[in-house]
């Protein structure tokens, strides 16, 4: 028996919601904060200095906030949105008879990731978004905004359905509290209308967040499309890894182990991972067993990036890679280090999480520029991507659990000095 689209795709609205509800819950876990203290409240990352400061504040901001957003600000929100794309929405793109597939650039860090040295026929048609800018992409690269996809008639069903979908999570007893989540729902609508669209094989990097399950579900929903030549093209999924999977916690079980995903990913026929172990990783926690049976094909690749010398200094270098969970760590560490060694220091922000203003006061480098990686000797990091792509260019780093405590952290900081003074004793030596 067929599902009614409309159900269909607010139903996988709501299984994402799940998914990015799941990150959330894993995050207030990582922070020792409960959201029922502090707030529902989505992207715990950007207020989670206030919250940990003004739990009440917090809190009441999200009582407030979700009872306007059920009496209709989401609603007007949404419109806000729509109106000005339904205006300017005129003649609709089509995609090439000549496009056999598609780069989907659902964040910025696409265009740093996929690098065609590392991946054999990749499509030449990126299709990209307004809020994730592209900070550089393949120069033969074409590049289609996923709104010139979309009539005025795509745009109207999508804000329809991000109304009724705010309304379902609210209905839903496990996801009543979590309705603020729902802010996503008129852009994940109407790049599902696109993607809908869209013959071929689809290239993601989203491992299982909102837009994850987006891509994976619309290629699911339907396994071939029309394409504008006319005949039918099979619709195939291609997971490329982007970041570190596990190891958050600072324990041996993967981080993403611990997520319980509500919606694993049925739809992936090629993985791209960085190793053995970060494939099984996927196949047990982010694929679906049904998914990882058919006969997936997995690739292995090494992510790469060139180091640059961003000033003349020629004593010791130390990168601290930053994220807005672990900044009072960085900060007490840096101030420690001040007292013993003599180095340069440079802080890394997170690219999609920004760091607090404090940071910037410290004494040490900032590099706001993503795309920049700077020559040191060692990173002070939590399990990020960073830690993989400079240990490919000979670069160590001393890894910590991204919520550890300063109190806590004796034992780590113990093992950035040995590091420290190792390094010391070859610049000695040379």
């Amino acid at each position: 028996m067929s599902v009614d689209p409309i159900i269909r795709r607010v139903g996988d609205y709501v299984a994402a919601t799940e998914n990015e509800i799941s990150i959330d819950e894993f995050l207030f876990k990582l922070v020792h904060l409960e959201p029922k203290t502090v707030g529902f409240l989505p992207r715990l990352s950007k207020w989670l200095k206030l919250g940990k400061g003004f739990p009440v504040v917090t809190f009441f901001a999200w009582s407030f906030t979700r009872y306007f957003w059920l009496a209709g600000g989401s609603s007007a929100f949404f419109f806000l949105q729509f109106f000005p794309r339904w205006l300017g929405a005129s003649k609709v793109s089509r995609v090439t008879p000549g496009d056999v597939g598609y780069i989907l650039a659902l964040s910025s860090r696409v265009g740093d990731i996929v690098d065609p040295r590392h991946f054999v026929d990749l499509p030449n048609t990126w299709i990209t978004v307004p809020w994730a800018p592209l900070k550089q992409v393949p120069i033969t690269a074409i590049c289609l905004d996923v709104f010139s996809l979309l009539s005025r008639r795509d745009l109207w069903q999508a804000f329809c359905d991000a109304i009724t979908a705010t309304y379902s999570l609210f209905r839903r007893k496990r996801t009543s509290k979590w309705v603020l989540q729902s802010y996503t729902a008129f852009r994940w609508f109407a790049v599902r209308a696109a993607i809908d669209k869209l013959p071929g094989y689809m290239v993601m990097a989203e491992h299982f967040d909102r837009w994850a399950v987006l891509v994976d579900s619309s290629v699911q929903a339907q396994k071939c499309v029309v394409a504008s030549s006319g005949d039918f093209r099979k619709r195939e999924l291609i997971l490329i890894q982007h970041g570190s999977l596990g190891n958050l916690g600072g324990e041996k079980t993967d981080s993403v182990h611990e997520l319980r995903l509500y919606r694993k990913l049925r739809s992936v026929t090629h993985l791209y991972a960085y190793d053995a172990e970060a494939a099984y990783a996927f196949k047990s926690d982010v694929l679906s067993a049904g998914c990882s049976q058919r006969g997936l094909k997995v690739s292995f690749f090494k992510p790469s990036i060139e180091l640059n010398a961003v000033d003349n200094f020629a004593g010791l270098k130390l990168l601290f890679v930053g994220h807005p969970l672990c900044e009072s760590l960085h900060r007490y560490i840096f101030r420690f280090l001040c007292d013993k060694y003599d180095f340069k220091a440079y802080y890394k922000p997170h690219p999609t999480a920004p760091m607090s203003a404090s940071m910037r006061k410290l004494g040490w480098v900032i590099i706001d520029n993503s795309s920049t990686f700077p020559a040191v000797d060692l990173l002070i990091s939590y399990q990020s991507t960073l830690v993989v792509e400079y240990a490919g260019v000979g670069v160590p780093a001393a890894v910590h659990p991204i919520n550890l405590e300063n109190e806590n952290s004796i034992d780590f900081i113990g093992t950035v000095t040995k590091r420290i003074d190792a390094l010391r004793h070859q610049y000695a030596a040379s």
